[in-house]
């Protein structure tokens, strides 16, 4: 079971929230985002993948092509919000 990880995200509110991007903090030649308004898979940016901490303590790199996408945010009621996509 997943307790937390780098985020590769689509949907992020890009400086001043004018535009949506997907963005990833592991890629080749470092950290990578997408162009305004482009919800791209990350693997389309070039991500390699993440880290991810376990609940026993453990950390593992899970690389990209092995990470599937999630709700990344809930709202007030708990529901996965389907406006921002997390992969791990």
């Amino acid at each position: 079971m997943v307790l937390m990880a780098d985020i590769v995200e689509e949907g992020t509110a890009s400086v001043g929230g004018a535009a949506w991007v997907t963005s990833a903090p592991h890629a080749r030649s470092g950290p990578r985002v997408s162009g305004p308004n482009m919800l791209v898979d990350p693997k389309a940016i070039r991500s390699e993948g993440g880290n991810v901490a376990g609940v026993d303590g453990s950390v593992l790199w899970r690389k990209q092509a092995v990470m599937q996408p999630h709700g990344a945010f809930t709202d007030s009621g708990g529901t996965p919000a389907t406006s921002i996509i997390g992969w791990w």
